[in-house]
């Protein structure tokens, strides 16, 4: 395993994702502008609520089989995999049931009182458990291709889907039935195409001890993970309304999208190869491959920054509505920093994982997200949806600065001061002229600042090469990447 399979595999993802993510930038103006703020809130705090519940009743499995299936034979992940499920499936059946009992109270609490989108989320947690279970398995294996088809299908079968049900009058209600049609129709292709890897083999409840002992640890980081990026949205909602959360969710997921792209790839491919290099005691490796990672998420983040300081208003405005732009164009680049900040403690956890210190990532986290709650609590009262922005921003900071602390310097990735300014100048430029183009350009758009910020940064990030030859050899397997840098 060295850099170049990392970044092959990556490659795969990091394409689905960024398809994924344009796909999304598409349907929020279908979605804002066929829908009031209230019901876009609604539909925004279906899609909070979704990834924390079912991520709690994986237990934590999906981050064990990535860590120890890479090392095990067919028969024996496939006897793993089948004993996890058992408790998944049980739990998780259990949990939903009592959500469709209790719809109306959690309605009341959360959905503006619509019982009609608990019950169908009842429905939709349940099955996004299965699918996630699944998709971990083919992420343990590298069946990169595969996961990257199948997510980029599910994305554009669930957002089209959606939309086109809200165009046709069927309101958020048939929103959320669009996703649960779709989860449906995952699950049996997740299932047959799993089916090529696994044996049938029979259960072993001896070998949940360990996969428990690793995954459980991680809970607390789903949770924390969860408040740090989400629980703001239940705030707005507390003090204000689900207006507010309705300004607020397109300016967030814009000022996310890069970012989290970037770290979401960087995560999900990294552990399994890494475990590789680590079980092989390579760490010369692992430390490399850490370093390049970082190096390459930071060129890519700090351009998007500065780009969305600049163009935050227009960006929301043609992605949106004028009212969401006017309300929340601060909002953008203070997640895009916050989120910037999060991306770079995902790779660097990667340590804790490779030496099965997950305890670690659950008190970073949960610190973290105790921290964020109370700014949450102080600043949204006083300075709004701007507020929650701020309190996102300040609570990742907080966690990257607690995990570069607290991480084993062996294993440290290894920038130089020199690295850093070059990356710093290059977005400068790049800053520059998208400043200068929008302010002092007469174009009605927002196309010809982006356009000539990006040549910009093009051209200064080869010229002042970030990348040594042995980095830029590895991109060439990223195929669009190598063009830049």
């Amino acid at each position: 395993m060295t850099m170049g399979s990392v970044a092959k595999d990556s490659s795969f993802v990091l394409t689905a994702r960024m398809m994924i993510s344009l796909s999304n930038l598409l349907f929020i103006p279908l979605l804002t502008k066929n829908l009031s703020a209230e019901n876009y809130g609604i539909w925004a705090q279906v899609w909070v609520t979704l990834p924390l519940i079912s991520n709690l009743l994986v237990l934590g499995f999906d981050e064990s089989m990535t860590r120890f299936f890479p090392s095990l034979s067919r028969r024996e992940y496939s006897r793993d995999f089948i004993s996890l499920m058992v408790p998944v499936t049980a739990i998780g059946g259990l949990v939903c049931l009592a959500i469709y009992v209790f719809s109306g109270p959690v309605s009341d609490c959360i959905f503006n009182g619509n019982v009609a989108v608990v019950k169908l989320l009842s429905a939709i947690i349940f099955i996004f458990v299965l699918d996630l279970a699944l998709y971990s398995l083919l992420r343990s294996l590298r069946r990169m291709r595969a996961y990257s088809a199948l997510t980029i299908l599910q994305n554009v079968f669930e957002m089209g889907l959606a939309a086109a049900m809200v165009m046709m009058g069927k309101g958020v209600e048939g929103a959320v039935l669009a996703l649960l049609m779709t989860r449906s129709g995952l699950l049996i292709c997740l299932l047959v195409i799993s089916r090529r890897y696994l044996d049938v083999v029979a259960p072993a409840r001896s070998v949940l001890k360990k996969y428990v002992v690793y995954g459980l640890p991680t809970l607390p980081m789903v949770v924390s993970g969860w408040v740090l990026a989400s629980f703001d949205r239940y705030m707005i909602a507390l003090f204000y309304s689900t207006r507010e959360v309705g300004f607020y969710d397109p300016a967030y997921t814009i000022g996310q999208s890069v970012p989290m792209i970037i770290g979401g790839v960087f995560s999900f491919t990294l552990t399994p190869h890494l475990s590789n290099m680590f079980d092989a005691n390579d760490l010369e490796e692992v430390r490399k491959t850490l370093t390049f990672m970082t190096k390459l998420a930071l060129a890519i983040n700090v351009p998007f920054i500065l780009g969305g300081i600049v163009l935050s208003g227009p960006v929301l405005g043609v992605l949106s509505t004028d009212a969401i732009a006017a309300n929340a164009f601060k909002v953008l680049p203070m997640i895009s920093i916050g989120v910037t900040f999060f991306c770079t403690k995902i790779i660097l956890s990667q340590i804790w994982k490779l030496e099965k210190k997950t305890y670690k990532l659950g008190i970073t986290y949960t610190f973290a997200a105790l921290t964020n709650i109370v700014l949450n609590y102080v600043l949204i009262p006083r300075y709004g949806i701007n507020g929650a922005a701020i309190a996102t921003m300040l609570a990742y900071g907080i966690d990257l600065a607690m995990t570069a602390l607290w991480l084993n310097r062996d294993l440290f990735p290894r920038m130089s001061g020199r690295n850093v300014m070059k990356i710093t100048l290059s977005s400068a430029l790049m800053f520059a002229a998208i400043y200068l183009s929008h302010n002092y350009l007469d174009v009605a758009t927002t196309v010809v600042p982006i356009v000539l910020g990006l040549a910009v940064y093009t051209v200064s990030i080869r010229r002042l090469n970030i990348l040594d030859e042995n980095e830029r050899e590895v991109l060439k397997s990223l195929r669009f990447l190598d063009k830049v840098f």
